[in-house]
């Protein structure tokens, strides 16, 4: 595989506004609180304030969740970090057919390097990944598409009958053979480090 860095101008489809945002924050300082750099996560997570009653039953819910994913040890871990005052660095994405386009992967682990930062600086935190299982949006999921031999390669599932529904409720076992729905199969981001978290709609915490 051709790895290779692109700086945010180089991004394809990508709108002044955010190129603006990201790479000359003063021209836009009146529109936003605070930049998109560590430093202003860091001052802004300082100020959190959140209720110890809600902020338990948050981390339970949560950890129901989890449990039927199988949670690792490290998931319960950062459970109870959650539940004893550690922020949460949320980041998510629509469910998609073998864990969705690089760039859900790439929101995952933004999440999770970002919360070991804080935590380093003295603030603890976890990484929470929420899939929007909620989504209705079938035809936008039920394909993907990869780079090989210098062509674009398509695969795709036919539509189920079950169509105007959450992605999430498509039993997996939908079909047979190439078309049996994996739509539930968002485990691809359960094991992405010691440090992911499942939620939801389902939420994952590490």
């Amino acid at each position: 595989m051709d790895c290779r860095a692109l700086l945010p101008e180089q991004l394809p489809h990508a709108t002044k506004l955010i190129r603006d945002y990201v790479t000359n924050f003063p021209k836009l300082e009146s529109f936003y609180s605070h930049p998109p750099d560590l430093t202003s996560v860091i001052a802004e997570a300082r100020k959190l304030e959140f209720p110890e009653d809600r902020r338990r039953e948050v981390a339970e819910i949560l950890r129901a969740q989890n449990m039927q994913f199988g949670a690792s040890l490290q998931t319960s871990a950062n459970l109870d970090r959650l539940a004893n005052g550690a922020v949460a660095i949320v980041s998510g994405q629509q469910v998609g057919l073998f864990g969705g386009p690089a760039y859900a992967f790439y929101k995952a682990l933004a999440a999770i390097h970002t919360s070991r930062q804080l935590t380093k600086e003295g603030i603890d935190a976890v990484p929470v990944f929420w899939m929007a299982t909620e989504d209705h949006d079938v035809d936008e999921v039920r394909h993907t598409t990869w780079f090989h031999e210098g062509k674009l390669h398509r695969f795709e599932l036919s539509k189920p009958a079950e169509a105007d529904v959450p992605v999430g409720r498509i039993p997996q076992n939908q079909g047979s053979g190439q078309d049996a729905y994996p739509y539930r199969l968002a485990r691809p981001y359960s094991d992405m480090g010691s440090d992911n978290h499942r939620q939801g709609s389902r939420r994952q915490v590490a």
